[in-house]
């Protein structure tokens, strides 16, 4: 059907008629669902809105012929067909679109939308904001049932921007950005000078002062205590101590014993008064006295949460009530010395790392041998043979402290610990509980309760085999992490013994349950942190990274503080340690550090921890890096370490806490800044970011963190400068007399960088020249002098891949944030001392790990010898044509030096193949 041109003023003479296909009914007589967009599709779409955009609008109206006009809602469903009658563009930029229907269909209002490839097409005038405006007008001069459409185009809609198209990791986005305001952008997240990167964050030059507190002590219930006359008596001439001491302690139902083992000023813990969160959980653990216990049975064997803040005590705060329960009878207050073998293990206590099951052991050892000398603790971390665990097992265990793994095999292959816990199993305690119950452990926890579950004689049906009381120890412990170890751990009932005053949060308008809400999900670690801890961060672009750490460990090492730097992986801990060890020192003749070696000079250690590290050595370290064996000298030292020494580790005399690359999640933020400011003493933490990464600290504040203050790069330089006089002129005369805006501290890392290059690069010209020499065979010198790589070129380059395969792996909250595909590699292997391009240490790598360039070669050839139809080498002269029939296409490949007969037979192999194929495919017979 159609209409006579005169019937519309402007008729440009297009005359289209659009048919509906058919539809086709599926075999159940449903009409088929509209078919989904694969990634091809999805592909040919982008290129499309791509073009129209690279295109630009065009005047003419041509290109309507090629465009689809669909209404979102018809008038009716029919097979129908439906003629665009005429379809023009007015003076304002509105297209108007008549069609025509059936003429025994009344009028429809209807909205008509036109794809981005046809509104491209139209030159539009007005502002550039994206609108559509669909109106709907009978005209009369039309046959019945015809509608004008009318849509206003807009330059937005008929060029998408690159922002409104879908990018994928094979297809960018373009950027909508000029080439300027791009060159813009890179220089200032790559090459910012440190004083625009503290004027971007208003980074203060001074370090935040921290002050100590003692906010965490117990200070209302420390007037008015005195010690009663009985327990006075109670007490013989050589437990006689002062009671300003051990009265606050005695109030809480602590034994005599326990008292004095605390708070004797010879002994080793020379405590004055208990935290907030000792007396909480001291009072929820242990009744109150003898007369109540009867009527609150029920309550006194309850599960316990404990969550305070990190360096507040915590376990203490178990470990007293636990003891006192094994060693004393709560209903006579009189002592129970039963045998340990008779007694059996009637403890257990869980910890992550080694190093915490350690401490902890050591700590419990001390408070029994100085209170109740019957029971005996013991720690199974994995450090010795299973054999004289078994021995120590057979002697008797009281107190078991264990790492979750080192447990686990105990209980499958040690018969005498399962006698030793039937039935006599009584505590069971998680320290750092949201560590056990995460994903790296928390399988391994579930099995040991199931272990002990089946082993308890009330395993059954009717019961469910606790016969012991839960204790969950942890600075984050959180809403999820409760019901996870309620589900996992089972129990009657649990409580919360906190270590700070619930009611400092209040939201006004909020009811009680949505304050608790607000208080977990945004506010979980605002009491996680010390209050006296100094919080600061500093961004640094990436290739001043390693020249600003050593500036700020040059300026803590000159006053005499301790330091511990917290890296992501193995490799970057191995690095940085064996380089700053085999540096000579930075400070000069005329310093006090300059004897020694290492790069901070004698006076100043360099150690490193992490995992892979032996279990005798990584103990040996943390001795020395205390001052266990010189605690009366006191002298700086640098503790380059991963994630296993942010848990539960005292370490006394902690200045600085260095989070040189952010942590996998943020609940670590707080367990690694927690080594410093404990027990209410000073210290400072800082946290290393890229520019790219500023929205961690965001995050951090988001969820209570907001005391956190931005350091100046560019101060930190400058003190570096001054302290090493002769490196920053080094770096001055490199510079070849360029002044810098920043001071002297762009001269400092201009030379401190060179000089960490320079030793890499003689560590390996010396590793070779060594291997070299014990060589004799000229033969085996020559390939030495290709594959052989120095230790430190050797580590540079493992950091390097480590790094870049950890930067991702971080939680879900800020794994956005983290974007490998932003990196600068470039300037990564800068960090790391390394000259070459991140392309050239990939191919070293793979070919070291091949077995070198002859080790590749022989890869390759493996490689080809697998491929589908492979030309074998031809021998002869001239030029072969081979042609190969792939699942990818036909390809032709020019073999020099070869015969025509062996092309032939080539040729001939390829397609007696693919006729036995064919073969097969016509059988119905499938590959194997």
């Amino acid at each position: 059907m159609t209409a006579a041109p005169g019937d519309f003023d402007g008729d440009l003479g297009l005359n289209l008629v659009f048919e509906s296909a058919p539809k086709m009914l599926s075999p159940d007589r449903r009409a088929p669902t509209k078919k989904r967009k694969n990634k091809y599709d999805r592909r040919r779409e982008k290129g499309r809105l791509a073009k129209v955009a690279k295109m630009g609008p065009s005047p003419r109206f041509s290109d309507v012929a090629s465009g689809v006009v669909s209404q979102t809602e018809p008038a009716q469903k029919s097979n129908d067909a439906c003629v665009l009658n005429h379809a023009k563009v007015t003076n304002d930029g509105v297209m108007e679109v008549r069609e025509i229907g059936r003429p025994d269909v009344p009028p429809q209002t209807s909205e008509s939308s036109v794809p981005g490839g046809l509104l491209s097409a139209f030159s539009c005038k007005g502002d550039s904001a994206v609108s559509q405006v669909a109106s709907t007008t009978p005209n009369k001069k039309t046959n019945v049932g015809a509608t004008k459409h009318t849509v206003q185009l807009t330059p937005s809609l008929a060029a998408p921007t690159a922002t409104q198209m879908t990018s994928s990791r094979r297809n960018k986005a373009k950027s909508t950005l000029s080439d300027q305001e791009q060159r813009a952008l890179y220089l200032s997240e790559f090459h910012a000078r440190p004083r625009d990167l503290d004027r971007n964050e208003n980074a203060s030059r001074e370090i935040k002062v921290s002050l100590p507190s003692d906010h965490i002590f117990d200070n209302e219930n420390a007037v008015g205590m005195q010690v009663t006359e009985a327990d006075d008596k109670s007490l013989d001439g050589n437990m006689k101590v002062d009671q300003k001491l051990n009265c606050q302690f005695r109030k809480l139902g602590l034994h005599p014993s326990v008292t004095k083992a605390i708070t004797n000023p010879d002994g080793c813990f020379r405590l004055t008064q208990p935290t907030i969160v000792q007396s909480r959980a001291i009072k929820s653990l242990l009744p109150s006295s003898g007369g109540q216990m009867k009527g609150n049975l029920a309550k006194f064997e309850e599960n316990l949460f404990i969550q305070s803040e990190t360096g507040s005590g915590k376990t203490l705060a178990y470990l007293l009530p636990l003891l006192q329960h094994l060693a004393v009878d709560f209903r006579t207050q009189a002592l129970k010395k039963v045998d340990r073998q008779i007694g059996g293990t009637r403890a257990i206590i869980l910890t992550p790392t080694r190093e915490l099951a350690t401490q902890t052991y050591t700590v419990a050892n001390h408070l029994c041998s100085k209170s109740f000398p019957w029971i005996v603790p013991g720690c199974f971390s994995g450090g010795e043979k299973r054999k004289s665990e078994k021995a120590r097992l057979r002697k008797g265990i009281t107190i078991l402290i264990a790492t979750p793994g080192r447990l686990l095999d105990h209980l499958c292959k040690t018969e005498s610990l399962m006698i030793a816990l039937r039935g006599k199993l009584e505590w069971f305690v998680l320290d750092e509980a949201d560590r056990l119950l995460d994903a790296g452990l928390g399988g391994q926890v579930e099995q040991v309760v199931q272990h002990l579950r089946s082993n308890q004689p009330g395993a059954g049906l009717q019961k469910n085999g606790v016969t012991w009381r839960s204790v969950l120890v942890s600075a984050t412990v959180t809403g999820a992490i409760e019901e996870l170890a309620k589900t996992v751990l089972g129990g009657k009932g649990w409580k919360w013994a906190r270590g700070h005053n619930e009611n400092l949060i209040t939201k006004h308008g909020l009811s009680e349950k949505d304050q608790d809400i607000e208080k977990q999900s945004c506010h979980e670690l605002v009491h996680s942190a010390p209050r006296q801890l100094s919080q600061l961060y500093m961004v640094v672009s990436a290739k001043l990274r390693l020249s600003t750490l050593v500036a700020f460990l040059a300026s803590r090492a000159s006053k005499g503080e301790r330091t511990i730097v917290f890296m992501s992986t193995c490799d970057g801990v191995d690095y940085h340690h064996a380089l700053f060890t085999s540096m000579p020192s930075i400070f000069g003749d005329e310093h006090i550090h300059s004897d020694g070696k290492g790069i901070f000079g004698k006076s100043c250690p360099v150690y490193k921890l992490h995992g892979d590290v032996p279990h005798s050595q990584r103990q040996a370290t943390l001795n020395d890096f205390a001052g266990a064996k010189g605690m009366c000298e006191q002298k700086s030292a640098i503790l380059i370490a991963t994630d296993v020494a942010a848990r539960g580790l005292n370490l006394q005399s902690l200045d600085w806490i260095v989070q040189y690359d952010p942590p996998c999640e943020t609940n670590d933020y707080i367990h690694r800044a927690g080594r410093s400011a404990r027990a209410g003493k000073s210290g400072h933490s800082v946290l290393f970011l890229l520019p790219s990464e500023r929205q961690y600290v965001e995050v951090l504040q988001l969820r209570g963190l907001n005391e956190i203050t931005a350091l100046s790069l560019s101060a930190t330089l400058n003190t570096a400068a001054g302290l090493c006089p002769t490196l920053t002129q080094e770096g001055e005369t490199k510079s070849s007399g360029n002044t810098f805006p920043d001071g002297r501290g762009e001269a400092f890392t201009i030379a401190i960088q060179n000089r960490l290059e320079q030793c890499v690069i003689q560590d390996d010209l010396d590793y070779k020249a060594d291997i070299e020499r014990k060589t004799k065979d000229a033969k085996q010198r020559r390939k030495v002098k290709n594959d052989v790589v120095g230790p430190l070129l050797s580590g540079a380059r493992r950091a390097f891949s480590a790094f870049v395969r950890a930067y991702p792996a971080k939680e879900k909250a800020v794994r956005h944030i983290f974007n490998a595909r932003g990196l600068h590699l470039g300037h990564i292997a800068r960090s790391l001392g390394l000259k070459e391009t991140p392309k050239m240490v990939s191919k070293a790598k793979y070919s070291a790990l091949n077995g070198g360039e002859n080790g590749k070669r022989t890869q390759v050839k493996k490689r080809e010898s697998r491929l589908a139809f492979k030309t074998p080498s031809l021998l002869g002269e001239g030029d072969i044509d081979v042609t190969s029939h792939t699942e990818s296409g036909t390809t032709k490949k020019r073999i020099k030096g070869g015969g025509e007969q062996r092309a032939t037979e080539a040729r001939n192999a390829q397609q007696r193949m693919m006729e036995q194929a064919k073969l097969l495919q016509s059988q119905g017979l499938e590959f194997m």
